[in-house]
């Protein structure tokens, strides 16, 4: 049974991990906000994650190991809680 899995990335880095992770066979999610910015006296729409440096991953335990995940260019850690 596949499991949702919270993974915290390095500043700015989101989009690599993701990628990286797909990659190695990997389902993920990162939640996309548009909203306006002004930049250069003038506004603009752009696209950011919603929960910045941070992204879901999608992955059944039994079947695909968690270790190669902490090791992914981008990723940080996995957020834990207990053991």
């Amino acid at each position: 049974m596949p499991r949702w899995y919270v993974i915290h990335t390095k500043p700015r880095q989101e989009s690599l991990a993701q990628e990286n992770l797909e990659r190695q066979g990997y389902t993920t999610y990162c939640p996309q906000i548009t909203i306006s910015k002004r930049r250069r006296n003038a506004w603009q729409q752009v696209t950011e994650p919603l929960f910045p440096r941070y992204l879901f991953l999608n992955a059944a335990p039994t079947q695909q190991s968690l270790a190669p995940v902490r090791s992914t260019r981008g990723v940080a850690n996995l957020v834990r809680f207990g053991t």
